[in-house]
């Protein structure tokens, strides 16, 4: 249960991010796509709803922070960010699937998200390099390549004490 409340809390936030977002992008086609997206994020909320019985409210900071940080990085190095996002929402719901086989949808779903996020830079970079970070692999490199970093740190500072 604990699982499936905050696979609901995540979308239910989703949908609080993406409408978000739609308002402040520039691009007519980033709009209408993060509206698409926060309608999808809201059909998932609903299906985590029906197994757990609860309405939840969406915790406002990832509706904050990202459109921020639209207006601070700019799209080239935050769209990868929210495609990242998208796909391990999908690794998560992998585990889900097993016990209810609803949610497989919603974990297809999240992997057509981290292509329509991607589409909406790839198309319209003059950045070649783009193209390699934004492909699942890239997304991937990018995760893994962090996460060894902060253990890389971590154990070093241990040794160092």
């Amino acid at each position: 249960m604990k699982t499936l409340l905050k696979a609901q809390q995540g979308e239910v936030d989703a949908v609080f991010m993406y409408e978000r977002l739609a308002k402040k992008v520039k691009a007519d086609k980033d709009r209408a796509a993060f509206t698409r997206l926060a309608a999808d994020e809201a059909r998932h909320a609903e299906v985590f709803r029906k197994y757990t019985n609860k309405d939840l409210k969406p915790k406002k900071t990832k509706g904050i922070f990202v459109p921020l940080m639209y207006k601070l990085i700019g799209r080239e190095k935050l769209y990868p960010v929210i495609a990242k996002g998208e796909y391990d929402a999908a690794k998560k719901y992998k585990h889900v699937v097993k016990h209810f086989p609803e949610v497989e949808s919603v974990m297809n779903d999240e992997i057509h998200h981290v292509d329509a996020v991607k589409g909406l830079i790839y198309h319209q970079s003059t950045n070649p390099a783009v193209a390699g970070y934004l492909s699942i692999q890239g997304i991937q490199r990018l995760y893994h390549t962090k996460t060894r970093r902060t253990t890389h740190h971590c154990r070093r500072s241990q040794t160092q004490v």
